[in-house]
């Protein structure tokens, strides 16, 4: 693995040279920040803008097989998702330099605009849009940040993030002691027999604005599935309410009319019931607490985003429970659920 931009730069110029058979000349690489273990190049010159990516969380064929499958069926019912383009060997990803790499076209437009409700809305219509689409022929995986693993065996995962932090930070102690509280917290709501009778559906599953392109005011691309799958649809809605109805991008000081509408144009596509209700913060804990798997790999191909990554998670999951129970309970009274 490289060590700096300089050899992550001409890394990728190779890969789209060679693997993908472009020309290199007049061609401009910029590195897209990202607080994603992904490494994103845009790479454009007078003529097309692409970005190319390389890999560095779902690294396998299975996932790419079963990602394509999703994919397409995103596409046919409209979801705006970019176009992938095809390597050399005509395939849609390809295994160059010790990596599985994508190459797609860039989607030009403007970022979600924090606490502006226009946007948030739009964004409920799209997740609504998403979740009508079938998925009788798709089969559930459980992505890396499952709840699933979290209530199948919660002291098995808490042993495994022990065993991780004990080499990675001094205050292990603190961090073990936050996710106890917030993993117990949350089994006093949901458990894994409630959880697998949730409904299914396509979920993002990382569903929040930086993975989302505006053009005026409609959404024009939606962006990154590395933990796209079919599960329990209130992951998403409890993630992407909660993301999008803050006031100001690093807060979890949430507005309670984003809440409460965005929660009233998802109910009038997907009738929430109670249990999906009762199942919101629970799920959103969960699902916000990086797991000892996840940080391994993490350590491994970004460790500068590790310290960032835990503190974000334990600060988002902690302030759930607080920011979303009173806007969830009025909405579960107003929008008459099954």
């Amino acid at each position: 693995m490289t060590n700096n931009i300089y050899d992550e730069k001409q890394l990728a110029t190779i890969v789209f040279k060679t693997c993908y058979g472009y020309s290199c000349d007049n061609i401009n690489f910029t590195r897209l920040e990202s607080a994603s273990p992904n490494i994103n190049w845009l790479v454009q010159n007078n003529d097309y803008a692409f970005v190319l990516r390389k890999c560095m969380i779902n690294n396998n064929q299975d996932y790419f097989n079963y990602l394509e499958q999703i994919i397409d069926l995103l596409n046919s019912y409209g979801i705006p998702v970019p176009q992938l383009i095809m390597a050399k060997d005509g395939q849609k990803e390809v295994y160059c330099e010790g990596n599985w790499w994508q190459l797609r076209l860039y989607i030009d437009g403007r970022p979600y605009k924090t606490s502006d409700i226009s946007d948030a809305l739009e964004t409920a219509k799209l997740l609504c849009k998403l979740h009508t689409i079938p998925v009788s022929n798709i089969e559930t995986i459980h992505f890396i940040h499952d709840p699933y693993y979290w209530l199948l065996n919660p002291d098995k995962e808490i042993e495994n993030l022990e065993y991780f932090l004990k080499t990675n930070r001094k205050d292990k102690d603190e961090v073990i002691k936050k996710y106890k509280l917030l993993v117990k917290d949350a089994l006093k709501y949901i458990d894994i027999e409630r959880y697998n009778i949730l409904n299914r559906s396509i979920i993002h599953g990382d569903f929040h604005g930086n993975n989302l392109v505006f053009v005026n005011n409609s959404i024009s691309g939606l962006l990154d599935f590395d933990f796209i799958s079919v599960n329990a649809r209130i992951i998403d809605v409890a993630q992407s309410v909660y993301l999008m109805a803050r006031k100001q991008r690093g807060s979890f000081v949430l507005d309670k009319n984003i809440i409460l509408k965005y929660l009233e144009i998802y109910n009038e596509c997907h009738k929430l019931s109670h249990l999906e209700y009762h199942a919101m913060i629970p799920l959103l804990q969960l699902r916000l607490l990086p797991r000892s798997e996840y940080l391994v790999e993490l350590d491994k191909k970004a460790p500068h985003l590790l310290n960032w990554q835990l503190e974000w998670s334990l600060n988002a999951a902690s302030h759930a429970r607080e920011q979303l129970i009173e806007a969830i309970k009025i909405a579960s009274e107003t929008n008459i659920c099954t």
